[in-house]
């Protein structure tokens, strides 16, 4: 249970988290299916506001997870699965480079194809944890001052 514990991510409040990078990453290798982007320019481009980003979650349980080390040894990772969770993001972005409608056709590549944490789709053959997608109808219409553009979204 102390690695358990220790596998998650928490903020000051003692929040379960997840990383605002990793919505980024996810993002910018989705760039990849998206023509017009170039992966290099989202790297720059692309800022997911903050770094832990609170979770709301039905449950969370500890998944036992086998691993293969580099050295090619088998051992046990326990991790948190959260059910039903979303997160929060404010993304920004210059809209003289990237448009507000690629940005959200990113977020909705990245959480169909790539996905954030450990089994996602983009690393795992077998698995298909943590894909995600914007739910509309939290979705935010604010787009701020010329040139970076800001949109808020909650994705489950």
């Amino acid at each position: 249970a102390e690695l358990f514990e220790a596998s998650k991510y928490k903020n000051e409040a003692g929040e379960d988290c997840v990383k605002a990078a990793f919505f980024k990453a996810a993002m910018v290798a989705a760039g990849r299916f998206v023509d017009g982007i170039n992966m290099t320019q989202l790297r720059m481009s692309l800022f997911v506001v903050g770094d832990l980003l609170p979770l709301e979650f039905e449950s969370c349980e500890m998944r036992e997870d086998m691993v293969r080390l580099a050295s090619g040894v088998a051992d046990m990772r326990y991790r948190p699965g959260y059910k039903g969770w979303k997160a929060r993001l404010t993304i920004e972005f210059p809209p003289t480079e990237i448009s507000l409608s690629q940005v959200l056709l990113l977020v909705r590549m990245a959480g169909q194809r790539v996905g954030i944490c450990e089994g996602r789709p983009e690393k795992s053959k077998t698995l298909q944890w943590g894909r995600f997608d914007i739910d509309m109808s939290e979705l935010g219409s604010e787009v701020t001052s010329y040139p970076v553009g800001h949109v808020e979204s909650e994705v489950a």
